[in-house]
């Protein structure tokens, strides 16, 4: 058996604000909810962050929010 040093990262992110969440608790399946000015800033912040990190393969919905997130 050979040691094998690999590791998996795995990062779990849920997309930024919209104007639904931050008015309502509940949960929304519609697909043309785009992101808010905060979601926007919110995702900027967030890219500070994982900017020196090099993904294999990003997983995401379809959905408007999701794909505004990923890019």
């Amino acid at each position: 058996m050979t040691n094998n040093n690999m590791v998996l990262n795995v990062y779990l992110i849920r997309h930024a604000e919209t104007d639904f969440n931050k008015e309502n608790s509940g949960f929304l399946q519609e697909d043309n909810i785009k992101l808010n000015s905060q979601g926007l800033t919110q995702l900027k912040d967030l890219s500070k962050r994982f900017v020196k990190i090099k993904f294999d393969k990003i997983y995401s919905s379809d959905l408007t929010r999701a794909e505004e997130t990923v890019k």
